[in-house]
């Protein structure tokens, strides 16, 4: 069991790379993981899952179901007189 998000993120990443290398008629795209809350967990994704690791292989990954005010708060936030949301 994990402890944080964050760990949850690391292990998840850890174990797809390594079913990824023992199925080699497994692909990327025949995966499907869902979580729920995963507006709570997107910041943990995006810091496991980028391309800011050169150390640590990369796997093409996507976030679906988040809303643009809780992907792009400061974004939302800044221009509230310009637009409505509907959260």
């Amino acid at each position: 069991m994990a402890h944080s998000p964050l760990r949850e993120c690391q292990v998840l990443h850890d174990t797809l790379l390594g079913l990824l290398n023992a199925d080699h008629s497994l692909e990327p795209e025949d995966i499907l993981v869902l979580v729920p809350k995963i507006d709570s967990y997107a910041p943990y994704i995006e810091a496991v899952f980028g391309d800011d690791h050169p150390d640590r292989p990369a796997l093409p990954w996507h976030l679906a179901d988040v809303s643009i005010a809780d992907a792009y708060p400061s974004f939302v936030s800044s221009r509230k007189d310009q637009f409505f949301v509907s959260l």
